[in-house]
């Protein structure tokens, strides 16, 4: 007798079992590729990113203020500003403290869009200090209705 006659036809009998598990394998992948854009979706409603303006930024350091009308943007030069200001900071951790105008939709969300801004800039420039964020109030705003002031501890 060959090889081949001592086969006895298993291809056959494994082709309806990989045949299935090929299907599964694929409705997984469309299942999780819903999900994934859905979840996008979600996300992108929830932050309300594209009603976000990139406008104008005051930077005041002496005061330890951001002040901006809907979102943050800042540019290189402020970024390294702020840079060597939370460097140069004493102890270690940074309170910062973000308000939006509460007649400004979304404002919340757009809150906390601008505070993670800023907190991913502070990581990404390797500062590795704790970083507290927290509800701010109007008073720090004056004449803008948006604002970022920070302390340190």
């Amino acid at each position: 007798m060959s090889e081949e006659e001592d086969y006895d036809g298993s291809d056959d009998e494994l082709a309806p079992m990989v045949d299935g598990l090929s299907g599964t394998l694929c409705i997984i992948i469309l299942v999780s590729m819903v999900f994934i854009f859905s979840g996008m979706k979600s996300v992108e409603q929830y932050i309300n990113y594209s009603e976000l303006r990139f406008e104008k930024v005051q930077l005041d350091l002496k005061n330890k203020l951001l002040s901006f009308k809907g979102g943050i943007h800042l540019s290189n030069d402020e970024t390294k500003l702020l840079s060597k200001e939370f460097k140069d900071s004493p102890g270690n951790k940074i309170i910062l403290s973000g308000y939006i105008d509460k007649k400004i939709s979304g404002s919340k969300e757009k809150n906390t869009y601008n505070l993670l801004y800023v907190t991913s800039l502070i990581k990404s420039l390797g500062i590795n200090k704790e970083i507290v964020l927290q509800q701010g109030t109007s008073e720090h705003c004056p004449g803008w209705n948006s604002c970022i002031y920070w302390d340190y501890k």
